[in-house]
């Protein structure tokens, strides 16, 4: 019998490329879905986005996730009882 075919996953498979070396110029300004990977494990993205806004996924991926400051906790916008 043959292996049943995972079409879904060849395409993720396509789609993904490794963050280190991406630049501001490979990202598109047009609007558009992007998603997240693991480096390694399972075949399903970790999260799943839309930049619908001007800038695009540019300003979305490239302004937002991948700014150096973007997991940084900020004290002034934490929840104060």
């Amino acid at each position: 019998m043959a292996p049943e075919a995972h079409p879904e996953l060849e395409l993720a498979a396509a789609l993904r490329h490794p963050v280190s070396g991406l630049t501001a110029d490979a990202v598109p300004r047009a609007p558009g879905l992007y998603a997240w990977w693991p480096r390694d494990g399972p075949d399903h993205p970790v999260y799943v986005g839309r930049a619908l806004g001007q800038k695009g996924l540019r300003g979305r991926i490239w302004g937002q996730h991948l700014r150096p400051t973007y997991l940084e906790p900020r004290p002034e916008k934490a929840h104060r009882p």
